[in-house]
């Protein structure tokens, strides 16, 4: 479970169930010690990051800052956050109601199609549109695609997590040095982690083999587990007890 923490956070947050624009306005619940936790643990990631600040705004109704950081999540090829952004674009929330983007976001966020669901959300979007609003996709959508599609946003993800993996301390021979304290600043204690935990281990530390995981550094396996990410959002409400070490 080395690499189950952001997906185990992003899980922990509260989304309306359901495929449609009514998932944004049924609040993103998100307290202070998960998105504490999740900012931390998303260092070298900043897509990851973007989207946790993203989802902090838009859970104290600050919807068009929330807009802003999903943008920047999706600069980096964040898929979540570009659903996110349909949902917004289609809701008005932060902004103007705008069926076109919110087709073109929803459009990039299935562009790897591995979700049904979120297909299936695109093709509803597209059914609603005119005939002008189709057409005004094919206008626009080429400007976003060059922007914030995954040919151009993936490698600039990849060239920070590269950044990232560079940084690491310890024995190039494969040791590791040990218990890594994750620390918020101002004084505080650090919060503990809900999942998962790691036998003695302080809940609010983790090893650095942990926190330069392969599932965190190596570009394929990360884009995967961005994948169960997405679909984390995409599922509704989800509730993740602790993890127990099988024997």
């Amino acid at each position: 479970m080395k690499h189950a923490l952001a997906v185990c956070v992003l899980m922990s947050v509260t989304f309306g169930s359901g495929m449609s624009a009514a998932s944004a306005k049924e609040r993103i619940h998100l307290d202070l010690e998960t998105y504490q936790t999740a900012i931390s643990h998303a260092a070298g990631h900043p897509n990851e990051r973007s989207r946790w600040h993203g989802l902090w705004a838009y859970s104290n109704g600050r919807h068009a800052e929330a807009r802003e950081y999903f943008e920047r999540a999706a600069y980096f090829g964040d898929k979540p956050s570009q659903y996110l952004l349909s949902v917004m674009h289609q809701s008005g929330e932060g902004g103007p109601s705008d069926p076109v983007l919110a087709y073109i976001w929803a459009d990039l966020a299935a562009e790897r199609g591995t979700s049904e669901p979120l297909l299936a959300y695109r093709e509803q979007l597209w059914a609603k549109l005119s005939p002008e609003e189709q057409k005004r996709v094919t206008e626009a959508g080429p400007a976003v695609y060059e922007r914030y599609g995954d040919a151009v946003a993936m490698r600039r993800t990849e060239h920070q997590i590269a950044r990232f993996s560079r940084s690491k301390t310890g024995s190039r021979a494969g040791g590791d040095s040990g218990i890594m304290s994750v620390s918020f600043g101002g004084g505080q204690p650090p919060p503990r982690l809900d999942c998962p935990q790691r036998g003695n281990k302080p809940d609010s530390a983790m090893s650095q083999n942990d926190f330069y995981a392969r599932a965190r550094t190596n570009f394929a396996d990360y884009w995967k587990q961005q994948d169960v990410a997405l679909r984390a959002v995409l599922v509704g409400n989800v509730k993740v007890g602790k993890v127990q070490r099988a024997r």
